[in-house]
């Protein structure tokens, strides 16, 4: 049996998320053609979809939505392709570097490897695992990156349609725990791993990274705001104008509904995770892509999704993407805990018996309105 992952489900997440970004669509201008990104593979489509606003949308890493919506002053309104090319880029950069799934990307080519001695990473690297560790620190384990080998045994079991037994388990995390690497002082990009054997999978830092070091690539090449998305993590920075920044919380049992609306007028940053966003099969029993770092079993569905948001600018959202999935194994009660440890909104949706409910930090309620209505 083939391993089933629930695309569907989160591409329409995705497209729910990208529809409630409020602005007024006019008639799209394309931009002018740029030279094609060879890192990328194909060239931009970026339009202009309002007065100096222009918007670019791609599937990347496998088949990820992503989306770019960036205002830009009339006097660069002609740079729009060549900004959206680079931002396409370094998207393209950045996933060889964290692809676990890319046999090619220097991730993989760490893991492959027997890890004696000190390991010279790249920044980004080193920076992506910084973020992870301080999420991996304070949730107490919960949040492990260092669980390839588990989730490259799960991914076996669906293929073969049997579930892995205690013994495939243990020897799963035999090599596992993330601290059992050690990351060099600032300024530097070394790591050691006190077991060379170790396996690295920062898919929950990963897309937070990117989503972050393509705001400020945008900010750095003269746009006056900007929205980046890159599946559940979305970043903005700058003001959208008379209209807040509007950011949908999919309903996680239904595509089809909201369950409701992040407003801000300013910098924000959100991060969802979810057990329906990627699932797998195996004799007809739905599993999740999370796991749990200690007994290796994929979590149960009772929390169905966790939704962070940082409110203003600062922030950091490798760690807040981190930090979701983190809540996601840790529960409602340290999740919370965690969600306020790090200063930042918190709204996690559960089934218990049935029965939906929502947990909440105190002053979420500012920045958000229930609707679970249809989209």
């Amino acid at each position: 049996m083939s391993l089933k992952i629930s695309t569907l489900k989160y591409m329409m997440l995705t497209t729910l998320f990208c529809c409630l970004i409020v602005c007024a669509v006019v008639r799209p201008v394309a931009a002018q053609p740029t030279v094609k990104c060879i890192q990328a593979g194909e060239a931009s489509d970026i339009l202009e979809v309002d007065d100096g606003w222009w918007e670019d949308r791609r599937l990347i890493y496998n088949g990820i939505p992503a989306r770019i919506l960036l205002l830009l002053g009339h006097k660069r309104s002609g740079q729009a392709g060549s900004i959206a090319e680079k931002v396409w880029c370094e998207f393209e950069r950045l996933g060889r570097i964290a692809n676990a799934f890319d046999p090619s990307s220097e991730i993989s080519g760490l893991n492959l490897q027997s890890k004696e001695g000190p390991q010279l990473l790249s920044s980004d690297l080193t920076l992506m695992l910084r973020a992870a560790k301080k999420i991996h620190q304070l949730s107490e384990g919960a949040f492990d990156p260092t669980l390839w080998p588990l989730k490259t045994l799960w991914r076996e079991a669906a293929e073969r349609g049997r579930a892995p037994d205690e013994n495939e388990l243990r020897a799963a995390l035999a090599h596992s725990g993330f601290e059992k690497v050690q990351l060099a002082g600032r300024g530097r990009t070394e790591a050691i791993f006190s077991d060379p054997l170790i396996q690295l999978d920062l898919g929950g830092t990963a897309k937070g990274y990117a989503v972050e070091r393509i705001l400020e690539l945008i900010r750095q090449l003269g746009g006056k705001a900007a929205l980046v998305q890159l599946g559940g993590e979305v970043a903005v920075f700058g003001s959208r104008g008379e209209e807040p920044w509007k950011i949908g919380v999919q309903h996680p049992l239904d595509a089809g509904k909201v369950w409701g609306v992040i407003e801000n007028p300013g910098d924000l940053r959100v991060s969802t995770s979810g057990v329906y966003r990627q699932t797998f099969e195996i004799a007809g029993k739905r599993y999740s892509h999370i796991f749990d770092s200690h007994t290796g079993q994929p979590l149960p569905e009772k929390i169905l999704s966790v939704t962070l948001i940082k409110i203003g600018p600062g922030g950091s959202s490798a760690e807040l993407d981190s930090a979701a999935t983190a809540v996601m194994a840790l529960g409602v009660e340290k999740g919370l805990k965690l969600a306020g440890q790090l200063g930042v909104e918190a709204l996690i949706i559960t089934n218990e018996d049935g029965r939906l409910n929502e947990y909440k930090t105190a002053n979420l309620d500012r920045f958000f309105t229930r609707t679970e209505t249809q989209p």
